[in-house]
């Protein structure tokens, strides 16, 4: 889907420029005609550009795809690298945006292309915030599904109202029993959520697992 709307944005400035007019044409009703399908393609798409990556990197380190690829290279030439066609729909918006930016400054506000150029301006700006949005999620997600793996019990204090904000690998120790003999951190990980911050710490095994709750309403930093 993707590719089609490429090919339909190249068509469109095809056309435009084939009859090119510095007065009359206009290059923002190209860019408005691509607009629903961007909108509903391009951010679906750029959220599961990670995953995408880790799967051509497994395919490309089996010796079962090695041939096939091989093929692949030899028609679309030796430059062709496929990370590199994965990431080129991530940057096209950033890169629109731009593009958009500097059109927009170098026409005169008079000009018939003035008013669609601003107004799609504002429509990829909105999108590029819906893609670092989805992006976010997407990241997110995966940080928390890692998470789950490494704190086994950190599922007990799932909710259907609690979401997962942030966590950081930290160094708590207990002022009053560690000695030079203790270096064993008392919390190793804290997990912030929406409403409780979980301090993690190693468990039996070695395994890290979920300490202390709190509630993130009682919570408060102060300087030692």
């Amino acid at each position: 889907e993707i590719r089609k709307i490429s090919i339909k944005f190249v068509q469109l400035l095809d056309d435009i420029f084939t009859s090119y007019s510095p007065e009359t044409s206009r290059l923002g009703s190209a860019f408005q005609s691509i607009h629903q399908e961007m909108l509903i393609q391009y951010p679906e798409y750029c959220q599961n550009h990670d995953i995408a990556g880790e799967l051509l990197d497994q395919i490309t380190s089996n010796e079962e795809y090695k041939e096939p690829l091989q093929k692949i290279r030899s028609c679309c030439g030796k430059k062709s690298n496929f990370a590199s066609l994965l990431i080129n729909p991530v940057q096209r918006v950033p890169r629109y945006r731009l593009l958009l930016m500097d059109l927009t400054k170098k026409t005169d506000p008079t000009h018939p292309d003035y008013s669609d150029l601003t107004q799609t301006l504002d429509r990829i700006t909105d999108l590029a915030s819906i893609i670092n949005k989805k992006i976010k999620q997407e990241q997110t997600s995966r940080c928390y599904k890692d998470l789950v793996t490494s704190v086994p019990n950190l599922k007990n204090y799932e909710s259907l109202h609690r979401r997962f904000i942030f966590e950081s690998p930290v160094s708590i120790y207990n002022r009053a029993t560690t000695t030079k003999f203790d270096v064993e951190p008392l919390f190793t990980r804290m997990i912030l959520f929406n409403d409780i911050v979980l301090a993690v710490g190693m468990g039996s095994f070695r395994r890290e697992q979920v300490k202390k709750c709190f509630l993130l309403d009682e919570v408060w930093i102060s300087e030692a």
